[in-house]
C-alpha cells in the first residue's frame, strides 16, 4: 500500500512539472512573436507574394501566413479568405504549432479526431477539407506560426510542395528577422539622435549659464579677501549669499545633467509586454492620488508591447502635472484607453478649476514629459473643456 501511495505522488508531481514546463515555453514563445511587433501590422508586399507563391505551387484557391497568439490566429497575409483573424480554439494552426520541426497534413479534415466538426468545413466560402502547413520556426525554435494552404476537396501534396511550402516557411521567418533588425535600428536612430541632441543642448545651455556663477564666484572671493582685512562683516553676508546663489546655479545644472542621463537610459530599454491599467494603478500609489480624490478607469485590463518605463514615467508626470493646478479639495481623474492596429490612445480627464499651460512654471513635470514624449516619438495634446484639463497621449502600437 505505502508503494502505491509513493508511485501516485510522483505522477501528479510529473504532470505538475510538465504542465509548468509547457507553460513556460507558451511564455517565451508569445514574449518571442510580440518581440516581432507584426501582429496587427498593414498589409505588406513581400508576405502577400509569399502566399501567392504558396498557393500557386501547391495549386490551393488559399493560402496565409498565420499567427498565433494567446487567445487568436492573425492572418498577416492570405488569399481567398475573407477574415484576419479566428479565435484559437477553432485554429488548425495552434494545433500545427505543437510540432514545430514537421509539416502538419490532414488529407480529409472530416475524419480528423479533433477537427471533424471544424465550422470552416460547412462554411461555403472555405470549405476546409484539405490543409496543410509548414511551421514558422525562428533562430531559437519557436513556432510563431504557419504557412498554410487550403482546398475545398480532400486531397495531399508532394514530396516536391512539401519541400516548397518548407522553404516558403524559412523566407517568412527572414522576412521577419529583417522586418525586426529595421525596428530595431529606427529605435536606435531615435536613441542616438536623443543622445546627440541632449549633448549639443547641454553644451549650448554649460556654455551661456556655467561661465555666470563661476565669474561671481572668482570675483567675489576677491572682493570677500578685501573685507576680511577691514573686518567689514555687513559685506561680507552680501557677497557670501552671492556665492551661494551661483552654487544653487551650478548644482542646478548638474541636476539638469542627471535628469537627461536619466531620461535617456529610460528610452534605450527595450520594449516589452505588460499590463497597461495595472502600471497606471501602480503609478497612482505612488503617487499617492487616492489620498485627494476618486479614480476611475474604463478598462480593467489593457496588454501592450512598449516601452514600460517611458510609459510609466510619462504617466507618472503628466499625474503630477494635472495634480498641480488642481486646487479642489476632491480630486477626479479618469482614464480612458483606446487601442487598435495602428495606436494606443491614453487619456486622462481631470476635474480642474485651472487650465494646464505648457512652458508654465507651475508646470515644469508637463515639461519633462514633453520631452520623453518627442523623443520617442510618441504624441501629445492638452486641451481644456468644461470638466476640465483633457490630457490624450497618443503611441505607435507597431511598428509599420
Amino acid at each position: 500500500m505505502l508503494i502505491i501511495t509513493i508511485l501516485t505522488v510522483n505522477i501528479v508531481s510529473n504532470k505538475t512539472f510538465m504542465d509548468q514546463d509547457s507553460d513556460k515555453k507558451e511564455k517565451n514563445r508569445l514574449d518571442d512573436l510580440y518581440s516581432y511587433s507584426i501582429l496587427d501590422t498593414s498589409p505588406e508586399k513581400d508576405f502577400d507574394d509569399i502566399v501567392l507563391l504558396a498557393s500557386e505551387i501547391c495549386n490551393t484557391p488559399i493560402a496565409f501566413i498565420s499567427l498565433v497568439d494567446e487567445k487568436r490566429q492573425w492572418f498577416k497575409a492570405s488569399k481567398g479568405l475573407v477574415a484576419t483573424e479566428t479565435t484559437r480554439d477553432l485554429a488548425v494552426c495552434s494545433y500545427a504549432i505543437e510540432t514545430p520541426k514537421q509539416l502538419t497534413i490532414i488529407e480529409d479534415v472530416r475524419e480528423h479526431d479533433k477537427y471533424s466538426n471544424h465550422p470552416f468545413i460547412y462554411d461555403k466560402s472555405i470549405q476546409m477539407l484539405f490543409y496543410a502547413s509548414a511551421p514558422l520556426v525562428n533562430s531559437k525554435g519557436n513556432a510563431l506560426g504557419t504557412i498554410c494552404v487550403l482546398d475545398k476537396k480532400p486531397r495531399t501534396i508532394t514530396a516536391k510542395q512539401q519541400l516548397a511550402l518548407k522553404a516558403l516557411s524559412r523566407q517568412v521567418i527572414n522576412a521577419f528577422e529583417l522586418r525586426k533588425k529595421q525596428n530595431i535600428l529606427e529605435d536606435n536612430n531615435i536613441i542616438i539622435k536623443y543622445k546627440n541632441d541632449t549633448l549639443n543642448n547641454f553644451i549650448h545651455n554649460t556654455i551661456d549659464n556655467i561661465s555666470s556663477p563661476l565669474n561671481t564666484i572668482s570675483m567675489t572671493n576677491d572682493i570677500i579677501a578685501k573685507h576680511i582685512k577691514n573686518n567689514n562683516i555687513d559685506a561680507l553676508k552680501k557677497y557670501f549669499n552671492m556665492i551661494s546663489h551661483s552654487n544653487s546655479e551650478m548644482i542646478d545644472l548638474i541636476d539638469d545633467l542627471k535628469k537627461r542621463h536619466h531620461h535617456i537610459d529610460m528610452i534605450s530599454a527595450e520594449k516589452e509586454k505588460f499590463d497597461m491599467i495595472e502600471l497606471i494603478h501602480n503609478v497612482i500609489n505612488e503617487e499617492r492620488v487616492k489620498n485627494r480624490g476618486t479614480i476611475s478607469f474604463n478598462s480593467q485590463k489593457d496588454i501592450i508591447f512598449q516601452n514600460k518605463q517611458v510609459f510609466k514615467k510619462v504617466i507618472a508626470l503628466l499625474i503630477r502635472c494635472s495634480m498641480t493646478v488642481n486646487i479642489n479639495k476632491e480630486v477626479s481623474l479618469i482614464f480612458t484607453n483606446k487601442i487598435n492596429k495602428d495606436n494606443i490612445l491614453v487619456q486622462i480627464q481631470d476635474n480642474s478649476l485651472f487650465k494646464i499651460e505648457p512652458n508654465h512654471s507651475s508646470c515644469n513635470t508637463l515639461n519633462d514629459a514633453v520631452s520623453l514624449i518627442k523623443a520617442v516619438k510618441w504624441e501629445i495634446d492638452i486641451h481644456y473643456n468644461e470638466r476640465g484639463n483633457l490630457i490624450s497621449l497618443t503611441i505607435p502600437a507597431n511598428k509599420k
